[in-house]
């Protein structure tokens, strides 16, 4: 037999936050994640894809990618994060109450789907009487005007202030107790089905974008796959484990030659397939994965690493973090 795949070593790279203005930019890079479509990305790709994954096929995952941190001071700012919480339980996980001379200051977050979300599921009739609601609404829809339509200047009453949501920007801005509650990072783990499997566990404010075996094509694309470091330290078991791979990838490329789609072919690929997830989340819900998995001995290798350089590259951006 012939080697017909490739070995790929497992990796994570930091993916910094989107530019103002470049939020669909930065979501593109995470939607073509899915589809192993990067070579796809030029200027004005990123607003056709988007208007297709989200505006048409409201496929909203992949907006949870970006968030949105709003400042809401009046005399009942928590009465309106009651209401919020009410109707998207989500954002009960970021919310910070301050209690000020006159007023409550409140600083609430989420990302984009939440706050799509949060409107679809907004009475109609709150629109026309609670003006901070109005506001939330105007400052999302100055800043992302693609998700949320234009702006209505007389929705601009002062109360609430959309916050820079970037962690490297805005670090001297919120105590570091906010910090965590409130900012996220994005990175890329590469790695194997057995990983990903793992991963996908931490639910809690996580968001994920996985490249898609239903969609991708390995018969055109080629096969990559991760080789277990005890698998490859001795000869016998290294062929067993190559033999098993390309007779997986053999039985592939038939099914696919006999007319099965990619989705049903895909049945017959190993955990040792390599695979692409980009993760967004809060930075306490990153130290809470970093502890778990990185710095757990009982950790499997493949992701104990990975968190341990997803880390590394964070200290490096955010050093009083991590």
């Amino acid at each position: 037999m012939t080697e017909s795949f490739t070995i790929v070593e497992p990796s994570f790279e930091f993916i910094p936050p989107a530019l103002p203005g470049k939020e669909l930019e930065f979501l593109e890079i995470c939607c073509r994640t899915c589809y192993k479509s990067e070579d796809k990305i030029r200027e004005g790709s990123a607003e056709k894809l988007l208007s297709k994954v989200y505006k048409e096929y409201e496929h909203f995952s992949v907006i949870e990618h970006q968030s949105a941190i709003l400042e809401i001071t009046t005399s009942n700012a928590s009465e309106y994060a009651d209401a919020i919480i009410d109707l998207c339980p989500l954002f009960a996980q970021r919310i910070s109450r301050e209690r000020l001379l006159r007023s409550d200051k409140v600083i609430i977050s989420g990302n984009l789907r939440m706050w799509v979300e949060f409107f679809r599921a907004l009475p109609v009739e709150s629109w026309g009487v609670f003006l901070t609601i109005r506001n939330i609404y105007y400052c999302l829809a100055k800043r992302f005007p693609f998700f949320f339509g234009e702006a209505d200047e007389d929705d601009a009453n002062g109360l609430v202030h959309l916050l820079d949501e970037n962690p490297l920007t805005n670090k001297d801005n919120l105590s570091k107790e906010d910090m965590m509650k409130h900012m996220t990072l994005t990175g890329r783990f590469i790695g194997s089905r057995s990983m990903s499997h793992q991963l996908v566990r931490h639910r809690k404010m996580v968001s994920f974008s996985q490249e898609s075996m239903r969609f991708c094509n390995y018969g055109k694309k080629g096969l990559q796959v991760i080789l277990p470091p005890k698998i490859k330290e001795l000869a016998t078991t290294y062929s067993y484990w190559r033999d098993a791979i390309i007779s997986a990838y053999d039985s592939y490329n038939e099914l696919l030659a006999s007319g099965i789609p990619p989705e049903d072919a895909r049945f017959v690929l190993p955990n040792a397939t390599k695979t692409e997830v980009i993760v967004t989340a809060p930075l306490n819900m990153w130290n809470h994965m970093i502890q778990n998995r990185g710095h757990n001995p009982h950790a499997q290798w493949e992701i104990r690493d990975l968190f341990l350089s997803a880390e590394k590259q964070f200290h490096e951006v955010l050093p009083g973090i991590f």
